[in-house]
């Protein structure tokens, strides 16, 4: 009686593909994809008045550009702006800064105002590369006038390239596209230190192979 009842229980299990214990399977747990990163704008370019005053949207039509130069901008004033970066998710970032802090403040100072500058706008911008650009050169006339010497800003931008590089930061020396015998090339400046339309050219033609890369 029990072999049959046992017959009829496997008999009944077949029928209704009921399966015993043994032969549940457990699926593997699925991963998920991580989402592709949803850039809203291509190039993004921070910075004082050498940033505000140059065309980059012309420069690079086929690119959206957000241009965040103010004229006049310390270091310390682009610190207090890193919210406008965040405000906007930049598939790359150009930084460049630090003159007019250089002329007024002390040296010091502005290293480790620079270096909070550096890990805000990492902060900021997670998922964006960042190219922190060095400062460039102003005539030699100009660097007498406003007290700042040829030799502080070099100085100033071996220092800020080992904290770029520390970040794992791209850093871009400007210096051999604008200095001529010492100081920024007459042909490039009609002031010694902002860069006038051919300046500008230049500076894009330098930037136009890294910011169209992928």
């Amino acid at each position: 009686m029990r072999r049959l009842s046992g017959f009829l229980l496997c008999l009944i299990l077949a029928l209704t593909g009921c399966a015993g214990p043994a032969d549940q399977t457990v699926s593997a747990p699925q991963t998920e994809t991580p989402s592709p990163v949803s850039y809203d704008c291509d190039l993004l370019f921070f910075g004082d008045s050498i940033t505000a005053w140059t065309d980059f949207a012309s420069g690079f039509p086929a690119a959206k550009v957000v241009n965040l130069g103010v004229a006049g901008d310390t270091i310390t004033d682009l610190l207090a702006r890193v919210p406008e970066l965040a405000a906007h998710t930049p598939r790359k970032v150009f930084l460049l800064g630090g003159i007019n802090a250089l002329r007024d403040d002390s040296y010091d100072e502005c290293l480790e105002e620079y270096d909070a500058l550096l890990s805000e706008v990492q902060a900021a911008c997670p998922e964006s590369e960042v190219y922190i650009q060095s400062v460039l050169p102003i005539s030699r006339a100009l660097a007498v006038e406003i007290g700042c010497s040829i030799d502080t800003i070099r100085r100033f931008n071996d220092a800020i390239r080992a904290m770029a590089e520390r970040r794992g930061m791209r850093w871009l020396d400007l210096w051999p596209v604008f200095e001529r015998e010492g100081g920024l090339n007459p042909v490039y400046s009609d002031d010694g230190i902002h860069l006038n339309e051919n300046g500008g050219s230049a500076w894009i033609a330098y930037l136009r192979p890294l910011a169209e890369s992928n």
